[in-house]
């Protein structure tokens, strides 16, 4: 039988006979110590499964033959970028006492250097990596970096091509062998070539989840140390507030926060102190004594990091403090009970025997803070946060929509507990043969394929377990009617001109960026009363004008003048009413009628209320 092998230089010798002993080398590597103390839960059982699966692989092959079983000998690994894919490769092929030769094909077929001297070499480099696992089993070849096979990923097509028909045939021949195993690594089976997406070349899948919020608190206490409880309620609080983190997500919070820390006055003073001064020898107490880690430290740390996997979605995303939102006590409440207590208290619903609400439809008048509430929810519950434009999610291109919307809801699940947030939802969820004038029409193909889609993926409530839908809309009566069914959307909430008791409290908000003349409760409770019919997005622009006048008369002025507010509500209030149209101050009201309430319900939004409630 002859044999192919390679000397130390890489130069193909062809025929076993002819093979210098003293030049040929066969690199034999053993499996790398994975870091099984970070694994913990999440990943263990991934790992014994694949590391049955290599045992089997080795010593059932008359079993595989005498049954007709194809034994293909090759798994591969899917899991986000970060999740530990290469170290539980590790960890199974240490369990199971193989050697692991590696074959990175971001390595092979990306490097600028490979490819302009000779792009056969790059290609034989697949081979030989191969013919290495052969002779020195048993073995596991491990193919890192899978996905740069797929589309847009900078391979050159007809490159990728003929890399990809060398893969599938060295597995043919793995596949003939004994003693060696292939273990591929991808972020996403999906976007790989065709051909491996066939489940008889890869027939055994490991999937790396997520980690849940138990799985990340195990993973946290190998990069934080405690000394007490109190450190012991801050890895839980750490742990809560990390839904979809992957293992390198919490490993480089934790650093950042360590450095944090290293960076404080007090902590470099108290290192210097234990060193004995700036002159002291290396050989003192180190620094890294000093340096306690402080709740601050890792606050400071999660305000500045978010999900690895959120990055491609959250990276223009304006954060609002709960505070900052000015009235609507009513509806604030209702907001975070529905979002919050699902979370904090499953048992509760567990027990009543319901399921929590996953779906919420806000809708009223433009400007009335239907947008800025959602984002502020999401701060004040800690929840990541997914934003969406409806009309910005459509493509020219055939089926992407309903690909996108697919993978948003993948995205949203896997960083679950997490806010789905469709702005401006009547764009994709209008009725069928909704024209936009409130009549019929015709409705075009793509509305109706993607109103399909968005349904179908509402309707995953199992998988949909943290996933929060909210959408907006200032056109309700849009709205398809199966999106507003049980199940979905099934909570509408209306959010609409703000009475007087809101109007003052969007008021005192804006007061705290632009501050008011000594103005007391009762001339902020004068300009909540006249600026009746005013949404928040026009009370800011009461403001701004009102700053903007001041700053004319006077560019040293540090407040503005009460007077100066009334005089812009003089000047803005015959618009505003006229395009609200909605009665403003009753002109007979009954003696015990509550004052606050002050505007009405537009026609539009009263009407569908109305058919809900029929």
């Amino acid at each position: 039988m002859v044999q192919t092998v390679y000397s130390a230089e890489g130069v193909l010798l062809e025929e076993a006979g002819r093979v210098d002993l003293d030049s040929t080398v066969i690199e034999v590597l053993s499996p790398p110590a994975a870091s099984v103390d970070r694994l913990h839960l999440h990943g263990m059982q991934q790992a014994e499964d694949l590391c049955k699966f290599i045992v089997d692989s080795f010593q059932h092959v008359e079993a595989y033959t005498r049954l007709n079983i194809p034994n293909n000998r090759a798994a591969i690994i899917t899991g986000v970028a970060g999740s530990g894919k290469y170290t539980l490769a590790s960890l199974a092929c240490q369990k199971a006492q193989v050697r692991i030769q590696e074959l990175s094909l971001a390595k092979a077929l990306t490097e600028k250097e490979i490819l302009e001297s000779d792009q056969a070499a790059a290609l034989s480099h697949i081979r030989v990596v191969f013919d290495r696992a052969l002779l020195s089993a048993p073995c596991a070849v491990l193919i890192r970096d899978m996905d740069v096979l797929a589309k847009d990923r900078g391979v050159e097509g007809q490159l990728q091509t003929t890399a990809v028909s060398i893969i599938c045939k060295e597995l043919e021949r793995i596949r003939l062998a004994r003693d060696v195993v292939v273990i591929a690594l991808s972020r996403n089976r999906n976007n790989l070539p065709e051909a491996f997406k066939r489940t008889e070349l890869f027939q055994h899948e490991v999937q790396i989840p997520i980690p849940i919020r138990s799985q990340r608190k195990e993973i946290l206490k190998t990069y934080m140390s405690f000394d007490n409880e109190s450190e012991e309620d801050m890895l839980s609080r750490v742990a809560q507030m990390t839904s979809g983190y992957v293992a390198k997500d919490l490993r480089n919070l934790c650093r950042s926060a360590k450095l944090h820390a290293l960076r404080r006055p007090a902590t470099v003073e108290a290192a210097e102190d234990s060193n004995g001064g700036a002159g002291s020898s290396s050989s003192s107490s180190t620094p890294a004594k000093a340096v306690v880690v402080t709740w601050e430290d890792y606050a400071y740390a999660l305000s500045a990091s978010r999900p690895s996997q959120q990055v491609e979605f959250d990276s223009m995303v304006r954060r609002h403090e709960w505070n900052a939102v000015g009235g609507y006590e009513d509806i604030k409440k209702r907001l975070y009970q529905a979002v919050h207590w699902p979370i904090t208290h499953p048992d509760t619903f567990k027990r009543m025997g319901v399921k929590p609400p996953m779906g919420l439809l806000l809708y009223g008048p433009s400007g009335c803070g239907k947008t800025m509430l959602v984002q502020a929810l999401a701060t004040k519950s800690n929840l990541n946060f997914i934003p969406i434009k409806g009309p910005e999610i459509f493509s020219k291109y055939l089926g992407e929509t309903e690909a996108t919307l697919r993978r948003l809801f993948a995205m949203a699940r896997q960083i679950a507990p997490c806010i789905l947030f469709f702005d401006e939802m009547d764009a994709i969820g209008a009725k069928r043969g909704w024209n936009g004038d409130g009549g019929g029409g015709a409705s075009s193909g793509i509305q109706e394929r993607v109103l399909s889609t968005l349904l179908n993926e509402m309707d995953g409530v199992e998988e949909r377990t943290g996933v929060f839908v909210i959408g907006c809309t200032n056109q309700p009566q849009a709205m398809d009617d199966a999106l507003l069914r049980p199940g979905r959307l099934d909570q509408l909430v209306y959010v609409g001109y703000p009475d007087r008791r809101s109007r003052r409290g969007v008021i005192d908000a804006i007061t705290q960026k632009i501050p008011l003349l000594h103005a007391d409760d009762d001339q902020r409770d004068e300009l909540a009363k006249l600026a009746v019919g005013f949404s928040p997005a026009d009370l800011s622009a009461l403001f701004r004008e009102a700053a903007t006048r001041t700053l004319r008369r006077d560019m040293e002025a540090q407040t503005v003048e009460v007077d100066t507010v009334k005089d812009v509500i003089r000047t803005m209030a015959p618009n505003v009413q006229l395009r609200v149209k909605t009665a403003f101050h009753r002109l007979s009201e009954p003696k015990d009628a509550d004052p606050d309430l002050d505007v009405l319900v537009p026609d539009l939004f009263t009407r569908f209320q109305q058919e809900r409630a029929q």
